[in-house]
Order: C-alpha cells, then sequence, then structure tokens
C-alpha cells in the first residue's frame, strides 16, 4: 500500500499538484528506506540532491552593494546620476513622441486635401473613378491579348521542336 501512496504522490509531484505535507513524505520516505523499485530511483536521487541542498551553509558572505558604493571604471555611480540618466531617457521619449505626432498631424492633413481616388494616365492626373476603371479594362485586355499571343508562339515553338 506504501509504494501506491508513493507513486500516486510522485506522480502529483511531476504533475506540480502535491502540498508541502506530501513533498515532504516523499522526502522522509527516501530518507527512510533504502531498497526501493527500480522506478523511483531517479526520483529518490533529486530527493536526496534537494536535502542536501537544504542542509548545506553557504561557504562566504554575499555582500550587495549599495547604489552609492557602484563603480564602473573608478566612478562612483549614485540616485544623482542614476535620476540624470532616467530623467534623460524621459526626455528622449517626450521628443520622439511629439516628433511623431507632428508627422502624423501632416500626414492627416495632406489626406485631408487629397481626394480618396487619384491615377495618373499617360501622365495626366485623372479623379474620375470610371474613366480609370475603363482604361484599366483596357490596359487588361491588352496584356491578356499579348499573353494569348506569346502562348500561341509558345506552342508553335513546342510542336517544332517536337517534330524534329
Amino acid at each position: 500500500m506504501e509504494l501506491d501512496r508513493i507513486k500516486i504522490l510522485i506522480d502529483k509531484y511531476f504533475e506540480g499538484v502535491t502540498s508541502l505535507d506530501e513533498e515532504q513524505e516523499i522526502a522522509a520516505y527516501f530518507a527512510e528506506n533504502d531498497d526501493i523499485p527500480e522506478q523511483f530511483k531517479s526520483a529518490k536521487a533529486m530527493f536526496e540532491a534537494f536535502g542536501k541542498l537544504r542542509s548545506e551553509k553557504p561557504s562566504a558572505e554575499v555582500h550587495t552593494p549599495s547604489m552609492s558604493d557602484r563603480r564602473i571604471g573608478g566612478i562612483t555611480l549614485n540616485r544623482r546620476w542614476w535620476a540624470g540618466v532616467a530623467a534623460s531617457v524621459v526626455l528622449i521619449m517626450g521628443v520622439s513622441i511629439a516628433i511623431l505626432n507632428s508627422r502624423n498631424a501632416d500626414v492627416e492633413r495632406v489626406n485631408a486635401t487629397t481626394p480618396e481616388f487619384v491615377c495618373h494616365i499617360n501622365g495626366v492626373r485623372v479623379e474620375d473613378e470610371q474613366l480609370a476603371y475603363a482604361e484599366m479594362d483596357r490596359i487588361l485586355a491588352n496584356v491578356s491579348n499579348d499573353i494569348q499571343v506569346a502562348m500561341v508562339e509558345i506552342d508553335n515553338i513546342t510542336n517544332y521542336t517536337k517534330m524534329r
């Protein structure tokens, strides 16, 4: 029965849904039992490693320097320096936003004076949609005819090479 419970707890552990008490139960089982099934050996090694890490003390004292202690290339970086950097970033962002907004306003002014539909036919500006569509139909018809003529020529070349 105990092995079934441990299998269920290990499955829950790897799914990330165990409680702290359940994880301690798994760790206690592996600490107390040396003869465990092969399927649990990797989990036992993992829980033993966790136990060793918990019991170890750091070998050196870690000192986190304060803002006034930070040095780069012999220059002490204090809070005023960081405040200056932050203010510069905010200033640059503000100027960038102002420039982008003025450009957008210029584009909107141009768009307000420009009609919705404009095209050029033979270098002449045309704002009449129907005239532009008629010219487009004429051009596409010419392109279609040119493609048909080209396809006939390709067929002639293909037939000539097959006859040889």
